[in-house]
């Protein structure tokens, strides 16, 4: 097969004439008696060994045959199916194939005709088998590689190499369809949020002071930790604010973010809203900074909180707590230039605040 022909993906079995379909036959036939053949041939050696010599005798006996007809089908000579027929069946080989077999002669057919044999005698019989069955095992796949191969051969053999290319493309593929838009997505994220208008810079360790915060919502304490207040404007995780974004509460007021810098460490909501009982608040910011950073992102609230960096939720605590610095931490990895922080804060009653740094 040429090398163009060869690398040619082709998926659709090729037709195959009537000649070619018969010689798939005789192939197919050819090689179930290969392996029974070498199967039974296993289980002789196997009941040799462990000295199991009339059962290793009545398999020879059947095995001889099997060989025999092995070269007959290989040679589309009619089977036999008594010993002492072999050397006359195989006599109408052709010639030359038949100076390359050492035929089993009537004395090796008698020894297996006796019920009693010794293992001395078994061994030299299932030396011949095995010789045999090689040279038998070695016509037959001459016989199947020159005069048997069809298009199918080839065909196997290219999907046999083709597949595992095919695989890798079609698995490719479906990643691509699964994740590329969501890839893209993020990327329009990153892209608006290098955009935003305001950012901070902070030092490492320093607690970041300065945000836009918008609240209060009032809300049940037991459900505003996993109610998305901010679903119909693109979702908590997503969202960036803008000037124009207007939160409209049931009782028909109207919130906006507006800018807060704490005098503190900490963001105390208590200076910013009454009647804080039952609600939720949110902070956000951006973070800009010189170089990649992977380190802690470090965090205490009063109540719930939950904080979003780029996109992705970087810690959650869903806690009725006092307001302590370090409450709890997070790995986290932060780009080069502007990062989105967004922070959500939930209360029962009582303070309410919280601290955000990176260590």
């Amino acid at each position: 097969m040429k090398i163009k022909d060869f690398l040619k993906i082709q998926l659709k079995k090729p037709h195959l004439t009537k000649e070619e379909h018969s010689n798939e036959i005789k192939k197919k036939t050819i090689e179930t008696q290969l392996y029974f053949c070498q199967s039974r041939l296993n289980a002789v050696i196997l009941l040799n060994e462990n000295d199991k010599y009339p059962e290793a005798l009545l398999i020879i006996k059947q095995l001889l045959v099997d060989i025999a007809n092995l070269i007959l089908i290989t040679y589309d000579i009619n089977r036999i199916d008594k010993r002492n027929q072999i050397e006359e069946a195989l006599k109408q080989l052709p010639e030359q194939d038949l100076k390359d077999l050492t035929l089993p002669n009537k004395k090796i057919v008698l020894q297996l005709e006796e019920e009693e044999i010794d293992h001395k005698t078994l061994n030299e019989v299932l030396i011949f088998i095995h010789n045999f069955f090689q040279q038998a095992e070695k016509k037959a796949q001459k016989i199947i590689k020159e005069k048997l191969r069809t298009p199918l051969n080839d065909y196997w053999l290219r999907l046999y190499v083709h597949l595992p290319f095919l695989i890798t493309i079609v698995t490719a593929a479906i990643l691509i369809c699964l994740y590329l838009p969501g890839y893209l997505e993020y990327q329009r994220h990153i892209s608006k949020i290098e955009d935003f208008p305001l950012s901070i810079r902070a030092k490492k360790g320093e607690f970041i002071k300065e945000w836009l915060v918008l609240g209060k919502i009032p809300y049940e304490y037991s459900k505003a930790f996993d109610h998305d207040f901010l679903k119909e404007y693109g979702g908590e995780a997503k969202y960036l604010p803008s000037k124009e974004f207007e939160y409209k509460l049931d009782a028909g007021n109207i919130l906006k973010w507006f800018s807060y810098m704490s005098d503190t460490d900490r963001i105390d909501f208590l200076k910013l809203f009454k009647d804080t009982s039952n609600a939720t608040a949110y902070a956000f910011t951006v973070l800009e900074l010189p170089t990649d950073y992977k380190g802690i992102l470090s965090i205490g609230s009063d109540d719930g909180i939950k904080v979003w960096i780029n996109g992705n939720l970087a810690l959650q605590a869903d806690e009725v707590r006092p307001c302590m610095k370090d409450d709890d931490k997070a790995e986290v990895t932060l780009r080069k230039g502007k990062n989105a922080i967004l922070v959500k804060i939930t209360q029962k009653g009582g303070g309410w605040c919280f601290f955000l740094r990176f260590l």
